[in-house]
């Protein structure tokens, strides 16, 4: 299906993540599936039913995706905090684990995470420090070039996150919009090194940005609303997905509402927008 055979509801249904739905969003989502207008959906790892149903009427490529930042939601492995792999120090243990993702969720009908998360710890934010493999750029590139590695081996899409990683800095993005005073060339220094990697290896299929604001390189929106910022990305040679982070944490539902940020992530150069959950999805469109 080529990009000017499409209709618009069909372009529009592509940039669009199904989350989360509930029964009532079931036939429209359908629908959309049915008229080639839905680009992926966040698989229900608890109820399998609803993906089943969707894939089933499906004649073409959708993206299956969910967090594994820890192992598959329902996996019967242990799930392991990212500071605790690293702290093994064993890339056989990192293979194995990115092994353990990849065999349940295809089991699970996902083809797709998103993860590994490669931003760089700053600082010591309590929520942060086990999401994180190290403070150490070359460290989480190195640990996350084998995850990637074995995620490409086994045609699974990785999604490094969040970009462009400002990690630290004591504040929680679900509650509100984050900020970091970080000049462009520092953060390709350090916060892209990661990525910078991944994308030398052309392991890194997408990207997730993040709800935080960069005033010295746009002091008007946060980086998942800036042109500005995204652009440093696609300048370095990038050409994956973005995704926006999720659309229903306050980081971006505080200062902006509901009502024009599908339209200002699009303009900033988003490929896929994850929708605000907690309304109908329908409501999206």
């Amino acid at each position: 299906m080529k990009v000017e055979e499409m209709t618009l509801d069909q372009k529009l249904g592509m940039v669009l993540c199904a989350r989360r739905f509930q029964e009532e969003d079931m036939e429209f989502i359908l629908e959309l599936v049915r008229n080639r207008a839905l680009g992926s959906v966040q698989g229900q790892v608890a109820n399998p039913e609803t993906l089943r149903r969707i894939l089933a009427e499906a004649d073409y490529p959708i993206i299956v995706v969910n967090d594994a930042e820890q192992g598959f939601p329902t996996t019967k492995l242990p799930l392991i905090p990212l500071n605790a792999l690293a702290a093994c120090d064993n890339p056989e243990y990192c293979r194995a684990f990115a092994k353990g993702i990849v065999n349940d969720a295809k089991a699970a009908g996902f083809n797709a995470t998103w993860g590994p998360i490669i931003d760089i710890l700053y600082g010591d934010g309590p929520f942060k420090v086990s999401r994180t493999f190290s403070d150490d750029p070359k460290r989480v590139a190195e640990l996350a070039e084998v995850i990637c590695s074995v995620f490409a081996e086994n045609n699974f899409l990785a999604c490094g996150k969040h970009y462009p990683g400002c990690y630290g800095h004591g504040i929680d993005t679900h509650m509100r919009e984050g900020f970091c005073d970080f000049s462009k060339e520092k953060i390709i220094e350090r916060n892209l090194y990661p990525y910078l990697r991944l994308m030398e290896k052309g392991i890194l299929p997408s990207i997730m940005v993040e709800h935080t604001l960069y005033p010295k390189i746009d002091p008007d929106y946060p980086a998942s609303f800036s042109k500005k910022v995204i652009d440093i990305i696609r300048e370095l040679g990038f050409d994956g997905v973005i995704y926006t982070d999720s659309f229903a944490m306050m980081g971006v539902l505080q200062k902006f509402g509901e009502e024009n940020i599908y339209g200002m992530a699009i303009a900033a150069g988003n490929d896929i927008i994850l929708p605000n959950f907690r309304i109908p999805f329908k409501k999206c469109f």
